[in-house]
């Protein structure tokens, strides 16, 4: 099953599911469509290359996010900020995986915004 097949799962959700390169960009070679409610962006911003994970990282959790997908605990949910495409911040719940060599990851994103402010 790819992500084309799950993304039927997220369409109505607030989770995202990518796959990324294990880069400096965390470049997505793969990503739900429903990218496109949560933060703004198109599945096609992220698949051109023109936009990147890294890229909608809140500066101040860059560090600890390269720490978190790196580490062997990177399958327990951690939380991060991220900012959409009209500027909003939001709080987004992590678990990423990966593969052996650390080369790529399967990442779900799941927006706690609403958690967060109550």
């Amino acid at each position: 099953m790819n992500l084309k097949e799950l993304d039927r799962l997220f369409v109505c959700g607030r989770e995202i599911v990518f796959r990324a390169n294990n880069d400096n960009r965390l470049t997505v070679t793969e990503i739900t469509e429903s990218v496109t409610s949560i933060v703004g962006y198109t599945s096609k911003d992220f698949l051109s290359g023109k936009m990147a994970f890294d890229d909608l990282l809140h500066p101040d959790d860059e560090d600890t996010f390269t720490e978190y997908i790196n580490s062997d605990t990177s399958n327990i949910e951690k939380c991060f900020r991220i900012f959409s495409k009209c500027g909003e911040m939001l709080w987004i719940s992590c678990i990423c995986i990966s593969n052996e060599k650390k080369t790529d990851f399967l990442i779900k994103l799941r927006d706690i915004t609403e958690q967060k402010r109550s």
